[in-house]
């Protein structure tokens, strides 16, 4: 796991520790939702404009400047259309502070939008240390304008948000500026307007979607039970979701071209080898982590969070965790499955159920249950999203189940979870944060023995040179 993808993460991570500390819960809740509303319209703008891309220029080096020239003209038009749905936005979740939620989520989406875009160029040109030195910039840059806020002693998510969105304005201008720096002639015609947004449109229709689907735990949460209960939930789901996201994205990150490749190649005998591959790996370290975070959570919540949030924070956090591993398998593994055979609109097919499930559990769940529903809601939701997948692809390829290995690590998962929740009932008397590391080393000691142990297929390999490298230090220090 690179630096550009864990420098960021832990920055987010900070950020809300810091904030939930100093901003009322309310305010936080703003902060929360102006983050939410602005990566779903920044996704939405940008991310078929990057895919286009990716799939049509970047074959195509004699014809990257003007190819990139159409790219940022459609990421302008989508910027636009971006803040005008967020003037509407603010209207139906900001009405009492619409001025200012809607500055700060057009402000943060045509930001990322902006740096998104430029990242992606650099990409394509294999300028990958700069990429990384950019993203870890802009962790370190976001994370220091919070702590100067703070120290400004402004206790409103409006100065926290704005300030942010401004730094990574600037570095998407240097993004941009070095994709563009050194670029040859134009040799070579590349695909117009026309043809990129008709690739595009079931992207834009997709991520629309999920972002709607993945969002309407808080949009609803907001409109039931106001922005307290957003900032309640949100801290939540910031700690149950980090661990799962991290490791999603890492194993994705070289999983999604590597079955690509082994697809294109191998046909569809190889692909399913490695999506079965992938979804055993995803097993052995989601359900870990899912049952880590169920045995931790209460220490979790009072060792990081303050007293308002503690209560909803301990019951919380698991169901996020549960919520965001289902998810995770959907997008990671089944989801997968759709982009081998390039059908967009299946996956936005697969969507339906989560769509509907969400409404439907949010209606019941959130008004009795304020935050707490909604977390239930948000896992209905991920429930109903994998199902579809899974039936959905069944037409098109089989992800095999080895039920061996399969229980094998749902095993390892329960020893680690137990190991934790042993541990913190035994240092009971102890300070939250020293029990919380306590425990955690516990989960983590358990794990390494119970890998060890059990052998899981998917990471024999990595055991085997693990202790070959072992035996070897071991062999140079005797010798």
């Amino acid at each position: 796991m690179g630096p550009a993808v864990l420098l960021p993460r832990l920055a987010a991570f900070c950020v809300v520790l810091i904030l939930t500390h100093t901003l009322s819960a309310s305010e936080f809740g703003y902060y929360a939702l102006v983050i939410l509303v602005g990566d779903a319209l920044d996704t939405t703008a940008s991310f078929w404009i990057r895919f286009t891309l990716l799939r049509l220029d970047i074959s195509n080096p004699g014809g990257w400047r003007s190819g990139f020239r159409r790219s940022y003209v459609l990421s302008i038009g989508s910027t636009i259309v971006s803040c005008i749905i967020a003037l509407a936005a603010s209207q139906f979740l900001a009405p009492a502070r619409s001025t200012e939620f809607f500055i700060a989520v057009s402000a943060y989406a045509g930001s990322n939008t902006l740096l998104r875009i430029g990242l992606t160029s650099l990409q394509m040109r294999q300028k990958i240390a700069l990429v990384s030195a950019l993203e870890c910039s802009r962790s370190l840059l976001q994370l220091a304008i919070v702590l100067l806020v703070v120290l400004a002693s402004n206790k409103t998510f409006f100065a926290f948000n704005v300030f942010v969105a401004i730094a990574v304005f600037w570095i998407g201008v240097a993004a941009i500026g070095f994709s563009r720096s050194g670029i040859g002639p134009e040799t070579q015609p590349s695909a117009d307007y026309r043809t990129r947004i008709k690739y595009g449109a079931s992207l834009i229709v997709l991520t629309l979607l999920s972002s709607a689907v993945l969002g309407s735990d808080r949009y609803f949460l907001k409109v039931i039970g106001g922005a307290a209960f957003v900032g309640l939930y949100s801290a939540a789901y910031a700690l149950g979701r980090q661990p799962i996201d991290m490791i999603g994205n890492a194993i994705n990150q070289g999983g999604f071209p590597e079955l690509m490749k082994r697809f294109d190649a191998g046909g569809l005998v190889a692909a399913e080898a490695f999506l079965a591959e992938t979804f055993e790996l995803y097993v052995l370290l989601i359900s870990t982590a899912v049952a880590t975070l169920w045995c931790l959570a209460p220490t979790i919540a009072v060792a990081l969070l303050p007293p308002p949030y503690r209560p909803a924070a301990g019951v919380l956090i698991p169901l996020i965790a549960l919520a965001g591993a289902l998810q995770t398998i959907k997008t990671y593994v089944f989801d997968n499955i759709f982009h081998m055979y390039r059908r967009n609109w299946a996956q936005v097919a697969s969507y339906f159920p989560a769509a509907i499930t969400t409404i439907v559990a949010a209606y019941i769940l959130i008004k009795p249950f304020g935050a707490v529903g909604a977390g239930a809601t948000a896992l209905a939701g991920m429930s109903a999203g994998l199902i579809g997948s899974v039936l959905i692809t069944r037409r098109l390829a089989s992800v095999r189940v080895n039920l061996r290995e399969l229980v094998n690590s749902l095993l390892i998962a329960a020893l680690t979870g137990a190991a934790g929740f042993v541990t913190i009932h035994l240092v009971s008397g102890i300070a939250a944060l020293p029990r919380l590391i306590a425990g955690g080393t516990a989960c983590g000691l358990v794990w390494c023995v119970a890998v060890l142990s059990f052998r899981p297929l998917v990471l024999t390999p990595a055991i085997n040179r693990s202790i070959a490298l072992l035996r070897r230090i071991s062999l140079s220090a005797t010798a």
